[in-house]
């Protein structure tokens, strides 16, 4: 590539500065580095080999701030030789407004799944107050406690401008029923499915029915309106009301903490205040753990406990002594969940390729190599607003107008029928390639003349994250040429063969203008640009 597209990066947008001493969490990296090193040499596991910066950079932007990095954001990154560039930009980058954007939607959906798979909710108006909540929780660098604390012990009655911003709608979307909101929360800031346990004895796990109830019995105080169905804010709390009837019984069940029976409640405290003071204590043995395994999770794309909202002693981590340090570290360090995460980032295990050595099978959960991940809808749909130049929020919500893309699985390499067609054929992709002078491409290097090489490298960088192959110029070079318009090849060979076009000239200085835009729609619609890898 040019010198002179060198001399355009803007400053700033890229590695930055890193944060205070941060040697705590490099300290930490290193220790779980060694750790995994050792178990890998005690299973006989041959590592993959580091990721290439192309990979990495796109790896760490879709995870961090849900978006793949910008062609300018690549080319610093990858021409950087600062020996430190990977934690500067980890630092850089849990430090945007994004990273807020993003995690607030991944405790969202951990915390209330069914906003993901339905849109009930969010006709109600219900997703968008306790979102804005968790995001400006994270804007202002409030401690994970503290989120799991003011969410818990929210009080009641709400006025109605106090619902604008506020983790209410958490009362609401559960419809203030004491067994769903005892599920939710123990799932989510627990790691522990005690509604299993809802109707009977779990014949595995640990819990119990009376102690599934026991822990319902804390939201038993919430008063609803006499309105039968449909969501509902708490009218109140009653203080003195601790003790729930069991489902199909007549027995009063007493609140208890989780494995903690004959733990004392303050008397003169409402029962879910008493409830989140627990659960952020540092002497609880599950939040610190449920909350790094967790965040392991969305780096990884799997949990040292996975499913990571069954932490039970038939389902034991695969790494217990990371797990048990990453906890004690994430305590000690006041709960920061940006700290955890540069911890996290800095690994050499997060470094790794998704690429295993040829012939070698590595277990997932032996963090030896990246898992391949298919992109979040929030992920896919800010990086299609990165490509074309879109306001992210509006662009989203545009998408999700046009198909039910919003409650794809993530970290499934498959789609549905009608997900893969409207990625193809739909509105999302041709929208990017329809709008005249709007790719974010363009905006950049408008007007300037690059050889057919350098043209075609420039799309993969903004779209893939790398250039291309030897190979995948040359069949660009045979497949993207003027024709009399008919297309000689099947369509489905043409995209295997990572084009469709017939448009762009084989002259020695390409423009870059809406010549290239049909092989970009082939690569934005690639399973490469789908994968977060």
């Amino acid at each position: 590539m040019r010198a002179t597209l060198c001399g355009m990066i803007l400053a700033g947008i890229g590695i930055g500065s890193i944060v205070a001493d941060d040697s705590p969490a490099v300290e930490l990296s290193r220790w779980i580095d060694d750790h995994l090193a050792e178990t890998w040499k005690q299973k006989q596991i041959q590592p993959a080999q580091k990721a290439s910066d192309a990979e990495w950079v796109r790896r760490v932007h879709l995870d961090l701030i849900g978006r793949i990095p910008s062609l300018l954001e690549v080319q610093e990154f990858v021409g950087s030789t600062d020996p430190d560039k990977d934690t500067k930009l980890v630092a850089n980058l849990v430090e945007r407004g994004a990273f807020a954007d993003i995690w607030a939607g991944n405790i969202l959906r951990g915390l209330l799944p069914e906003t993901e798979t339905s849109d009930e909710p969010n006709s109600y108006g219900l997703v968008e107050p306790i979102k804005g909540w968790l995001r400006e929780m994270l804007v202002d660098h409030r401690p994970y406690d503290q989120i799991a604390r003011e969410l818990i012990a929210c009080s009641f009655p709400l006025s109605p401008s106090e619902r604008s911003i506020s983790p209410a709608s958490f009362y609401a979307i559960k419809k203030s029923k004491p067994e769903e909101l005892a599920s939710a929360t123990s799932r989510y800031f627990l790691g522990v499915r005690i509604e299993c346990a809802q109707c009977h004895d779990h014949p595995f796990a640990q819990w119990k029915r009376k102690e599934f109830w026991q822990f319902a019995a804390f939201y038993a105080g919430l008063v609803r309106s006499n309105q039968a169905d449909g969501f509902q804010y708490p009218q109140r709390d009653e203080k003195s009301v601790r003790e729930i009837k069991m489902e199909g019984t007549d027995e009063l069940i007493p609140a208890a903490f989780l494995g903690e029976a004959d733990r004392p409640i303050p008397s003169d405290e409402f029962a879910r205040n008493a409830l989140a003071e627990w659960i952020v204590d540092g002497t609880n043995p599950f939040f610190a753990k449920a909350a790094v395994n967790r965040v392991w999770y969305h780096l990884f794309g799997i949990g040292i406990v996975d499913p990571i909202d069954d932490m039970d002693s038939h389902n034991p981590p695969s790494h217990p002594e990371i797990l048990d340090r990453l906890a004690e570290e994430f305590r000690v360090h006041g709960y920061d969940l940006r700290w955890l995460i540069r911890a996290i980032a800095g690994t050499r295990a997060y470094r790794l390729s998704s690429q295993a050595p040829e012939g070698i099978e590595i277990p997932p959960r032996s963090f030896a190599r990246m898992i391949v991940r298919t992109m979040t809808f929030d992920q896919y749909s800010r990086s299609l607003a990165e490509v074309s130049g879109q306001q992210e929020e509006s662009f989203a919500q545009r998408i999700e107008q046009v198909g039910n893309l919003k409650g794809a699985e993530p970290y499934r390499s498959d789609t549905s029928i009608s997900q893969a067609l409207l990625e193809m054929n739909g509105w999302p992709a041709n929208f990017v390639l329809r709008q005249p002078n709007q790719l974010r491409l363009e905006k950049s290097l408008d007007g300037k003349a690059f050889s057919f090489n350098e043209a075609v490298t420039l799309l993969y960088q903004a779209t893939l994250s790398r250039p291309p192959s030897e190979e995948e110029l040359e069949v660009a070079k045979l497949l993207v040429k003027e024709t009399s318009g008919i297309r000689e090849h099947p369509f489905v060979e043409l995209v295997r063969r990572l084009t469709n076009s017939r448009s762009m000239p084989m002259s020695p200085q390409v423009p870059m203008h809406s010549d290239k835009r049909d092989l970009l729609w082939v690569l934005i619609n690639s399973s490469e640009f789908r994968m977060n890898h």
